[in-house]
């Protein structure tokens, strides 16, 4: 899957299909290693403005353990989205992710991103 996004994005270099390929990095490499190529779209304006990209790093983020900045990018992504029910789903995934952290508030995964 990973290869066929490597070729699509030089077929077509849209952010959308580079976001896309980041899932598939996920898959293929690990959530760490998809996080690393998602800083690296995250200097792309197209993308930056957009709740796909901070919903992407929220689920990524949560993968590794991270729910403090999974719980970030979840809220976040819920205020730049302009559907109603993408912003219900991400809320509840913010809700998800608080409830687990109220349940271990110092236990692992209970940190917050600080960069």
């Amino acid at each position: 899957m990973l290869a066929l996004y490597d070729l699509l994005y030089r077929v077509e270099p849209s952010p959308v299909v580079a976001l896309n390929r980041v899932v598939a990095v996920a898959e293929v490499h690990g959530a760490s290693a998809a996080l690393e190529v998602l800083d690296g779209l995250a200097a792309d304006p197209r993308l930056a403005r957009q709740h796909r990209l901070h919903a992407v790093r929220a689920h990524l983020s949560e993968r590794v353990g991270d729910l403090g900045g999974a719980r970030e990018d979840y809220t976040e992504a819920a205020a730049r989205s302009s559907n109603e029910t993408e912003r219900s789903y991400l809320l509840e995934q913010e809700a998800r992710i608080a409830a687990r952290m109220d349940q271990h508030p110092t236990g692992v995964g209970a940190q917050r991103r600080t960069s």
